[in-house]
C-alpha cells in the first residue's frame, strides 16, 4: 500500500530558462542550488554563468533581471542527458533514541490530524537543475524499540547523468535529481546513532529523570508542531562515481511525541541541541 502523500515541484534552472518570466527570487535561488552540484562546482561551467550574470548586472540600465542572464549563459552551452538511473533517495528522518541501558525502550509517535493536514513536510532544493521537491506526508507513525533507530522517508528518484558541451567539446558533466515518485515512497527504519552535536557545542537544555529509588519510569517529550531542521541528503551518481551531498528542510507539521520507559537505579539525562531532532541520552548515576 502506498504512503499517503502527495510530491510537489518547483521549477528548477532548466524549466525557468524555458518558461516565460518568474519572480527573480526562483532563478536566484534555482542557481545557487545549481552551482552546489557536484561536476559542476568549480568548473568552467559555474564560472560561465557568474560571468553572465556579473556582466547582465552591469549592462542593464533598466535593472538586473535573472531570466535575461540564465538565458543567455543557456544559449551558449548545450546540456544533453547521456545516461539516467534511478535509485531510492533518502529525504528526512526522525530519530528514536533511547538510554544506553538494559531494559530501556523508547517509542514514536507522529499523529495526522486529518486527511488533509499533513503530519511532515520535506523540502529538497533543486540539485543539478532540476526541480525543487516538496513532500507532504499525511500519515501518522508509530515505533517502538529498545535501540536507537533511524526512521527515514525515501523515494525512488530519476537522475540524470548531464554533459556539458561547447563549441562541441565536452567541458563537464554532473547528475541531475529529475523526479521523485510518489508511488515508491516510503519509510525505513534501521538501527543507527543520531547525529552528533559539533566539537564543542553545549546543548541548550537538559532534563534529568531520577530513577535512582529503584522503580522504573515513564518519561514523555514532545516536539513541538512547526519544529524544523537541515537533513542531509546523499545519494550516488552510479554514472559519474560520485558522491552528491545536499539537504532537505525537514518541517513538523503535527506534534511528535516520544515516550521512554526508564528503568529503576540511576538518574537519566535527556540533552537537547538546537540543530539535533531527538535527545541524547546519558546515565548520570546508579545505584550499585
Amino acid at each position: 500500500m502506498c504512503l499517503k502523500a502527495e510530491i510537489l515541484t518547483q521549477p528548477g534552472l532548466f524549466d525557468l530558462a524555458k518558461q516565460d518570466h518568474h519572480p527573480d527570487a526562483l532563478y536566484q535561488a534555482a542557481v545557487q542550488s545549481f552551482l552546489a552540484t557536484p561536476g559542476v562546482t568549480g568548473t568552467d561551467v559555474e564560472s560561465d554563468l557568474m560571468d553572465e550574470i556579473s556582466r547582465s548586472a552591469e549592462a542593464t540600465e533598466e535593472g538586473f533581471a535573472w531570466f535575461t542572464a540564465v538565458r543567455r549563459w543557456f544559449l551558449r552551452e548545450k546540456h544533453s542527458i547521456v545516461d539516467e538511473e534511478t535509485q531510492m533517495v533518502e529525504l528526512g528522518a526522525y530519530w528514536l533514541t533511547v538510554p544506553p541501558v538494559s531494559g530501556a525502550s523508547g517509542q514514536i509517535d507522529v499523529d495526522s490530524e486529518s486527511a488533509q493536514i499533513s503530519a511532515a513536510s520535506f523540502k529538497l532544493a533543486g540539485i543539478g537543475g532540476g526541480p525543487e521537491f516538496t513532500i507532504k506526508v499525511y500519515e501518522g507513525l508509530s515505533l517502538t524499540a529498545a535501540t536507537d533507530k533511524r526512521i527515514t522517508l525515501s523515494a525512488r528518484g530519476k537522475i540524470q547523468t548531464i554533459a556539458v558541451t561547447r563549441g562541441g567539446e565536452r567541458i563537464a558533466t554532473y547528475p541531475r535529481l529529475a523526479s521523485l515518485d510518489k508511488n515508491h515512497l516510503k519509510w525505513k527504519f534501521n538501527a543507527a546513532p543520531p547525529p552528533s552535536p559539533a566539537a564543542g557545542v553545549k546543548p541548550s537544555q537538559t532534563t534529568q529523570y531520577d530513577a535512582s529509588d529503584g522503580d522504573p519510569i515513564t518519561a514523555t517529550i514532545e516536539m513541538a508542531q512547526g519544529t524544523s531542521w537541515e537533513f542531509g541528503v546523499d545519494f550516488k551518481a552510479e554514472a559519474l562515481g560520485i558522491e552528491v551531498k545536499s539537504t532537505t528542510k525537514v518541517s513538523y507539521e503535527s506534534e511528535v511525541k516520544f515516550t521512554y520507559v526508564l528503568p529503576g537505579g540511576g538518574c537519566y539525562v535527556a540533552a537537547h541541541y538546537s540543530d539535533i531532532p531527538a535527545r541524547l541520552w546519558s546515565l548520570e548515576a546508579a545505584e550499585n
